[in-house]
């Protein structure tokens, strides 16, 4: 009697143990500290840039088979997801503690907060849909659009979200408010990234081409009618965009090249080669972090004269980055 409940209580530490050792504890980051975080995908790791110093300041080995994130309303809120993992994954910056995982299933590569900061929209490849939940996970909607979506846009007003489709080369537009896709535009082969210029009625979008032609220009279309307006050349494969007051910046990946752009004229105002193999950028402050996968570097790169400020080394294979502002 005494040794099956001795089994008993070995087999209840060893469920409690295995139980305990899916979740991950990590160093906290303080919570005043604005970074810039890079998801390296080929060490599994998460690194935290410090804006003040342009250091490496921590590390979080993830070891999960994650490609992106978001940072929840509060600054605080990390998630992560993969498209091979069952969860969205989240983490609690300040005491470096795993929240309880949002069991999404497999098929998210892609996710934004919306414009209300209420809710976000995640993007399920496996399923050709956005996923609406709620901040605490509940899950709201779905809405079924085209083939193997990735890139998404919100509007300002929320109403309305333009996904675009990379297998069928479309881009749905979905009403938000209804939560149905009311229209639908044929687009460049291949799409990945792109910038809503709402003001301007028009989405730049760019890409890396197909087996017979690599991409070498940003196609402009029009939200009203779904044509194409312009190409503005920007060799090779350009696949990432943001606007700011200084210009609109177009990283392409296949030239390793930066460009800024007049954001009235689309005249190229200047370029500089940037990194091995740059695959991601934003903008924070009156600077840009771009991604350097191959070197597992991520460039600091000054918006007003195009210059390298400075080169952090970060985790193996830095994909995606993340703005996180501290608290003042």
């Amino acid at each position: 009697m005494f040794q099956r409940k001795v089994l008993m209580l070995t087999v209840m530490l060893i469920i409690l143990l295995v139980g305990c050792s899916n979740t991950q504890q990590f160093k906290p980051i303080n919570p005043h500290q604005s970074s810039v975080l890079s998801v390296n995908i080929k060490d599994a790791s998460l690194s935290f840039i410090d804006i003040s110093n342009k250091e490496q300041t921590e590390s979080w080995e993830i070891n999960r088979a994650v490609i992106g994130g978001l940072m929840f309303p509060d600054q605080n809120t990390l998630m992560l997801y993969g498209k091979n993992e069952e969860s969205a994954y989240l983490y609690e910056l300040s005491t470096g503690k795993e929240l309880t995982p949002w069991k999404t299933g497999t098929g998210i590569v892609n996710g934004i907060l919306s414009s209300d900061k209420n809710s976000i929209y995640l993007v399920d490849q496996n399923r050709n849909s956005i996923r609406k939940f709620s901040l605490t996970g509940e899950e709201l909607n779905e809405i079924k659009i085209g083939k193997r979506p990735f890139s998404m846009f919100e509007s300002n007003d929320g109403e309305r979200i333009y996904v675009v489709n990379i297998d069928d080369t479309s881009l749905s537009v979905v009403d938000a408010i209804h939560n149905v896709v009311i229209d639908t535009f044929n687009i460049n082969p291949l799409p990945t990234g792109g910038l809503l210029r709402e003001a301007e009625k028009e989405l730049w979008l760019g890409g890396h081409g197909n087996a017979n032609k690599i991409e070498t220009n940003i196609s402009v279309f029009s939200l009203e009618s779904g044509k194409l307006k312009e190409e503005i050349a920007a060799p090779t494969m350009p696949i990432f965009f943001s606007e700011t007051k200084e210009g609109i910046f177009v990283l392409s990946h296949g030239s390793s090249m930066i460009r800024k752009f007049n954001p009235s004229t689309y005249e190229e105002i200047s370029a500089i080669n940037v990194g091995v193999n740059p695959v991601e950028m934003v903008a924070m402050n009156d600077e840009l972090y771009i991604t350097s996968y191959d070197s597992d570097e991520v460039y600091v790169i000054d918006q007003k004269t195009m210059e390298i400020t400075s080169t952090i080394k970060v985790g193996k294979g830095p994909f995606q980055l993340i703005k996180r502002e501290g608290e003042r």
